[in-house]
């Protein structure tokens, strides 16, 4: 299955970013990178990554995670990880990067830590 990516904002300055299908090495991870960098560049400073519907990640799809973690931090923002199938969380605790972001059960729960009812707005 290609990644798919699909976008919502929450109120007030949450972005969820849903990622369904396969993180892995290749054209379609580097665009899903774009999106989340002009995201960042445009003053995001909240971001949920709904793992949800992802079924595989490989060492470049983590490595674009720890980027992302790595460049909202330095911006002075957060990043949360929901809903990964146990075989990713796996994944997150061999590598360690449950240190470095944190994980929630779901998107509502990875929002209302960023400060947010988890209400959504069209976008």
């Amino acid at each position: 299955m290609i990644l798919e990516l699909s976008t919502r904002h929450v109120e007030p300055d949450i972005t969820v970013f849903e990622l369904r299908g396969r993180l892995a090495l290749g054209n379609r991870l580097t665009e899903i990178e774009h999106s989340i960098k002009t995201d960042l560049h445009s003053g995001c400073r909240k971001l949920v990554l709904d793992l949800g519907g992802l079924e595989f990640i490989d060492s470049a799809g983590l490595g674009m995670l720890v980027m992302c973690a790595g460049a909202m931090e330095h911006t002075g923002g957060r990043m949360c990880v929901a809903a990964a199938n146990p075989r990713i969380l796996h994944l997150f605790e061999v590598t360690h990067l449950e240190r470095v972001v944190a994980l929630h059960a779901d998107a509502e729960s990875a929002c209302q830590s960023l400060g947010s009812s988890g209400t959504a707005t069209a976008g």
